[in-house]
């Protein structure tokens, strides 16, 4: 197995959290296994940006009303 260099990013509870085992088997498998690990890599970034995209969205939604109750602190948070 590879060693890994001294300055590559280590996994923390945070990342390893949120980067789903088919991206992190990328980062580590390199460039030679592409091709296997690209769909399920390219999938798991759309699905994430996806629910980003959602969350945004209810957020704005959620604030239009607060500013228009004129609940203007709570709608900045």
């Amino acid at each position: 197995m590879p060693r890994r260099p001294s300055d590559a990013p280590r996994a923390t509870p945070t990342t390893s959290a949120i980067i789903p085992p088919p991206m992190a088997a990328y980062c580590s498998a390199g460039r030679a296994h592409r091709e296997r690990f690209l769909p399920a890599v390219t999938a798991a970034l759309e699905a994430f940006e996806g629910r980003l995209l959602a969350e945004q969205q209810e957020a704005e939604a959620i604030a239009e009303l607060l500013y228009g109750a004129g609940r203007t602190e709570l709608a900045r948070r």
